[in-house]
């Protein structure tokens, strides 16, 4: 028998009735479905609670008898509805709770089969060590020859350091690490220039190995988009303790847009690397493979958005490449010998 204890508002409960009534006390007729006066099936039921009568959603909702209500609740503008069994449909406001300040929302929807592909990062222990080797001034010159006097590199002189905070995502947490890098000073001109380690690019804080995968996967799928790769592989920022903004951010689209502008503008670097590949292996098919290399036509719209695709494309293409041959990668000293064009 439904005895379930109607759970009206007090605008909302019928004239002559309490909202402790059961069924049996507004339906006697052995459970028979009774309207009020004047109201069809087909009457729509607008509620009297003045915060909720302004939601489109909570209009135009017909009365059903008893015996098809089911309890369910609906999340909507930051309120929760619930829709209750009873005679009419009862409506429950009840305010979201607020995340807890510090605590950190981990998404698990997305079961991209590439996630392990994105999740590519340079590790603390990298950074960590690379930092170490600036304080006790171990780490190398890889800068090219004075672009105003032409001083060769040998003859650069340690300058001062610079902070820098990478981001690395381990487990889909984006976490801030300080690093250490090293500027240098020629003796000639008195210019100052940084180098910098083979994680890192040059006004980028997310690595090398991050910008790489998420590059790769947007250039060489045809169906995949912007939204489609942070969709495949939500990243969500660190939060302090500390902060009073209480919604966990994430990794916008146009972060990889900006990652794929940067390694596309690097036409220079990907001639010369091709270059020394051809060096080496004279009997390579390199050239046939670069060339087979496609862009689907949706990914851009002008000319040079194509050709900034296709050098991105062509980059990633070769880093793998010239790693196996000259056991090493090109970044950062033949992409610094390029000047980073």
């Amino acid at each position: 028998m439904w005895e379930t204890t109607l759970q009206f508002l007090p605008q909302m409960v019928p004239a002559g009735y309490t909202s402790k009534m059961t069924s049996k006390d507004i339906y006697p007729d052995k459970g028979k479905f009774c309207l009020p006066a004047g109201m069809t099936t087909k009457t729509p039921f607008t509620p009297s609670y003045p915060e909720l009568s302004r939601k489109k959603s909570l209009i135009r909702t017909p009365l059903i008898p008893p015996s098809f209500c089911v309890k369910r609740r609906v999340p909507l503008f930051g309120l929760e509805l619930t829709i209750a069994p009873s005679g009419a449909k009862s409506y429950v406001a009840k305010q979201k709770p607020k995340p807890k300040k510090g605590t950190i929302m981990t998404y698990t929807k997305s079961r991209s089969k590439d996630k392990p592909k994105f999740l590519q990062t340079a590790t603390a222990e990298q950074i960590q060590e690379h930092t170490d080797q600036v304080r006790q001034g171990l780490d190398s010159c890889c800068l090219p020859p004075c672009s105003r006097c032409g001083a060769p590199p040998e003859f650069f002189k340690r300058h001062e350091k610079r902070m820098r905070i990478f981001n690395i995502i381990p487990e889909q947490i984006v976490e801030k690490v300080l690093g250490l890098l090293s500027r240098w000073k020629c003796p000639g001109c008195n210019k100052t220039a940084t180098s910098y380690p083979s994680f890192t690019l040059p006004y980028k804080r997310f690595t090398l190995p991050t910008i790489q995968s998420f590059s790769l996967s947007y250039v060489q799928d045809p169906s995949t988009s912007y939204r489609k790769l942070v969709a495949a592989c939500p990243l969500v920022y660190e939060t302090s303790p500390d902060s009073d903004f209480n919604r966990e951010s994430t990794m916008e689209h146009s972060t990889i847009h900006r990652w794929i502008s940067t390694m596309g503008s690097y036409s220079y670097l990907v001639q010369t690397a091709t270059d020394l590949v051809i060096q080496a292996d004279p009997a390579t098919s390199l050239h046939r493979d670069l060339a087979g290399l496609k862009v689907s036509p949706g990914k851009y719209r002008s000319s040079s958005r194509k050709q900034s695709l296709l050098s991105c494309f062509h980059l990633v293409f070769l880093m793998p490449l010239y790693r196996d041959i000259f056991q090493t990668g090109i970044f950062p000293k033949l992409a610094t010998l390029s000047g980073y064009t």
